[in-house]
């Protein structure tokens, strides 16, 4: 973790900010990962939303994800949009409520 001190000389109080996230040796891998990550996330916690447990909502991701990498969709930025359609057609065909 990077971290930077701001101010303490200037009789301001030291304030230390986390820079992992301004990383310029970030490779796009790291990023495109990161984000991929945060959208499989924020789909997880729409599904308990609608009234999944969480470890339902986690077993849904990982058999939206067998079936994208099955089919060798790409994890392109709308891979989660693709994944919740794909979810709710699912539980609907096997008579889950949506």
């Amino acid at each position: 973790m990077h971290k930077r001190t701001v101010g303490g000389t200037s009789g301001r109080p030291d304030i230390s900010h986390d820079m992992d996230h301004l990383n310029p040796f970030s490779s796009d891998t790291e990023i495109e990962r990161e984000i991929d990550q945060d959208a499989r996330l924020h789909t997880i916690h729409s599904l308990v939303g609608s009234g999944l447990t969480h470890e339902e909502a986690e077993r849904w991701c990982e058999l939206w994800e067998n079936e994208a990498d099955a089919a060798d969709l790409p994890r392109d930025p709308d891979f989660w949009d693709a994944g919740v359609h794909w979810i709710g057609e699912e539980r609907a065909r096997q008579g889950f409520a949506p």
